[in-house]
């Protein structure tokens, strides 16, 4: 990634544009901070959720037994047999 900041165009609605001005000024802050700060947590969520997705899948790859390892293995016929 390089370093340093780069100039962005952005097409907002207008009422949006308007009511992020206002609550900037509300903050003491830029719009530009705003931004920043919006897609820099909008990233930091991403990442924790793409960590957790790891996470899942290397505890279920590392998991000796699904299940799947019974003595008895059932055939079609008797997993849909539907007697009374």
């Amino acid at each position: 990634m390089r370093p340093g900041k780069r100039n962005v165009t952005l097409s907002v609605p207008v009422d949006i544009l308007e009511r992020a001005k206002n609550f900037a000024v509300q903050r003491e802050t830029s719009l530009s901070q705003l931004v920043l700060d919006a897609l820099t947590q909008l990233i930091q969520q991403e990442d924790t959720y793409q960590a957790s997705c790891r996470q899942v899948r290397r505890q279920f790859q590392e998991t000796a037994d699904r299940g799947t390892q019974s003595p008895y293995a059932w055939s079609r016929s008797e997993l849909h047999d539907r007697r009374p």
